[in-house]
């Protein structure tokens, strides 16, 4: 049904946001002048603009050349390539308006048998120009066909141009009303097959493994809960090596599996963890006793100082290899946790330390001074919602790693009545959508997305929400300290 609605929903876009900017010469420009442009600037269109002296300047166009225009009026035709391009241009031009859809601007290419539509705006001046191949791409760009060509891949080259596709996808998908669960699920998906597939490739190239594994993810990967602000969190866990000779062998092939595959997930779109979490590092790629370990020194041993920075590591997920490793290694977490239950109580502190973006007048406190001024990180405030949910979870014995499905699980426990969930459950999702539209934003203007959001950029009701949800949040803060703590 997703599926189906984002077709339907890229089939009304308007043309305002898949246009592309034109090139132009005048009437006298050579033909091999022409293609000398043309080639520069990687266009198969060159509008031609008319040089007469009082002519409209809204149609400053008065034709136009093709590419195949060159290859059936000049190659084929073998005509002098110094004759002016007047001689061999498409005149008039075909238009169309900005605010058509894309459905619109199909059915007029296809009544009119071209490829392609000079789009005006609403002062019917030429703005740009719309293929048919780019709205064919960008219908195509659905997830269920991006995953099948990731699937069909037999070049490990051919994966890193695939998640570059994946902005459209959320843009279509957010603008047509869809809830975060689902854009984040879509994501999820994409970076699953792609990461399932450069495993194959790296196993491919190795050899078979000496040992049984499981290939990791950790932190938002590990919820399924990544935007478009992507870099890797990944774990190898393998099984115990019977001697010396065989933990040497396994040691050497999983962290060569991990640097080849973090590689390549990095030639993807997936940059490096910053904080080196991945499966490329020794530290993160061990059999099950030493990962077995690395949790009982932190459920057993950590102080809360500690526990900052491992959190993330509770929230892993099996893609690839022997889910059975996982399933074992979470049973063994929460034994542990329900004979050490001081352990949440020293999470729950460390939650509790990052207050949601709302000062003692309900205004939205921002920031003063550093990279992004007058700006709140959205992350920090969705953050305190998945450590609510990650905390209680682990209480609860609850496997599922994703915030949403964590939450539903504590609704049916009991833990959370049927009100607060539904509230939860909306607070986060308004959070999650506004992050989208941000990020999505910051790529259609070619710059970097991330999690800083001017208030200003926000129209006053969409303030008004955020003030509200910070000051609910502020109610979930409370019962996590009174559970935990002892105080609200």
């Amino acid at each position: 049904m997703v599926e189906l609605k984002t077709a339907q929903f890229i089939f009304d876009e308007p043309l305002s946001d898949y246009y592309t900017e034109i090139i132009h010469c005048d009437l006298d420009t050579s033909v091999e002048e022409a293609v000398t442009l043309m080639s520069r600037s990687d266009q198969d269109i060159i509008f031609v603009k008319s040089n007469i002296p009082g002519d409209n300047p809204l149609n400053e166009y008065i034709g136009l050349v093709t590419g195949r225009d060159l290859r059936d009026r000049v190659l084929n035709d073998n005509l002098d390539k110094n004759m002016p391009v007047m001689k061999i241009m498409s005149s008039p031009i075909s238009t169309i308006s900005m605010n058509s859809s894309i459905f619109e601007s199909l059915i007029l290419m296809r009544e009119k048998n071209i490829g392609h539509l000079a789009v005006t705006d609403y002062t019917g001046r030429i703005r740009g120009v719309i293929h048919r191949d780019l709205l064919f791409s960008i219908q195509n760009n659905s997830a269920s066909l991006l995953i099948s060509e990731i699937q069909k891949t037999n070049i490990v080259q051919d994966i890193f141009p695939m998640q570059k596709r994946v902005p459209s996808l959320v843009k279509v998908l957010s603008d047509s009303g869809a809830n975060s669960k689902i854009i984040c699920r879509k994501i999820s998906t994409i970076t699953d097959s792609i990461l399932k597939k450069l495993i194959n490739f790296a196993v491919r190239e190795l050899g078979d493994p000496p040992l049984k594994f499981s290939f990791m993810t950790l932190g938002s990967e590990g919820r399924e809960e990544q935007t478009l602000l992507t870099d890797q969190d990944n774990a190898i866990i393998y099984e115990d090596p019977k001697d010396e000779k065989e933990a040497v062998e396994a040691a050497k092939y999983f962290l060569k599996l991990g640097e080849l595959v973090c590689t390549w997930m990095d030639k993807s779109g997936y940059t490096f963890c910053p904080g080196n979490i991945m499966a490329m590092n020794p530290k993160w790629n061990k059999p099950v006793s030493e990962w077995r370990k690395y949790f009982k020194n932190w459920i057993t041993k950590s102080t809360p100082e500690d526990l900052l920075k491992v959190s993330i590591h509770f929230d892993f997920r099996p893609v690839h290899g022997e889910d059975v490793m996982t399933i074992e290694l979470r049973e063994f977490i929460n034994s542990l946790i329900s004979e050490n239950l001081s352990f949440l109580q020293y999470i729950s502190r460390n939650a509790l330390l990052y207050k949601p973006p709302i000062g003692f007048f309900g205004n939205i406190l921002l920031e003063s001074g550093g990279e992004k001024p007058s700006t709140f990180n959205i992350k920090d405030s969705i953050q305190l919602i998945v450590n609510f949910a990650r905390i209680y979870a682990l209480k609860h014995n609850i496997s599922e790693t994703n915030t949403m499905k964590r939450l539903y699980q504590l609704n049916r426990s009991g833990e959370l009545t049927d009100s607060s969930f539904r509230e939860m459950e909306e607070v986060y999702d308004y959070l999650m959508r506004t992050r989208f539209r941000h990020q999505v934003e910051a790529i259609k203007n070619n710059t970097k997305p991330d999690n800083d959001i001017n208030p200003k950029e926000l129209t006053e009701l969409e303030q008004h929400m955020l003030k509200y949800i910070f000051s609910q949040i502020n109610n979930f803060q409370k019962k996590l300290s009174f559970d935990f703590t002892g105080s609200a």
